[in-house]
């Protein structure tokens, strides 16, 4: 327990009654329990699409360098958003549909 413990700092001045902040605190603690169990399941989902994608064969030596392009097109993508710039042609071309989400959403479309 903190020595230092003020329970007026929570609004009670010092009475002790903190028991709206323990339904806060455990409201916070579900909905952060949810949010990474959600999280564990996508994780999941996708470690079983990545077995059955090698399952069906390994990818082509091509299949890899277009996902690695379309990696960093991605990357740099968000980094044009992040900046507030316009996602250039040459990054659209490679991949259309985030570059698209993300020049919207900079013109507010």
């Amino acid at each position: 327990m903190y020595e230092d413990y003020d329970p007026g700092i929570l609004n009670d001045f010092g009475g002790g009654n903190v028991g709206w902040w323990m339904d806060y605190l455990r409201a916070e603690i579900e909905r952060c329990n949810e949010h990474w169990n959600d999280q564990i399941l996508n994780s999941s989902e996708r470690s079983v699409h990545t077995q059955v994608r090698n399952a069906s064969g390994v990818a082509s030596d091509e299949q890899n360098k277009d996902m690695s392009d379309y990696s960093i097109s991605l990357q740099r993508a968000i980094e044009y958003y992040c900046r507030g710039k316009i996602v250039p042609d040459d990054i659209l071309k490679i991949c259309p549909h985030h570059a698209t989400m993300l020049n919207n959403k900079l013109k507010r479309v």
